[in-house]
């Protein structure tokens, strides 16, 4: 578990929010109006694009697939992704 100099998180952290913004929070009307389940197939893809980006499971180590952050780095990381009640679900 490396720690990333402070230009690395913060690039890291304005590709989430961006993420976040672009494609997450667009579903939360949905959800309200229909549920999870029905945002399932929407959900896989998101996830999909997700891992595409590089930007999965940012608290697992590295060697099973993850971001290997820091606990103080996953926490900058967390309090983006618990701005919406799908961000922890899909990273």
């Amino acid at each position: 578990m490396a720690v990333r100099a402070d230009q690395q998180i913060d690039a890291l952290l304005e590709q989430i929010r961006g993420f976040m913004r672009d494609e997450v929070y667009p579903l939360e009307a949905q959800l309200l109006r229909e549920g999870f389940g029905a945002l399932l197939p929407t959900l896989r893809e998101k996830r999909r694009l997700v891992k595409q980006l590089g930007l999965w499971a940012p608290h697992l180590p590295q060697e099973y697939g993850g971001l290997g952050l820091s606990l103080s780095e996953f926490g900058r990381v967390s309090e983006i992704l618990g701005t919406s009640p799908l961000g922890h679900f899909l990273f």
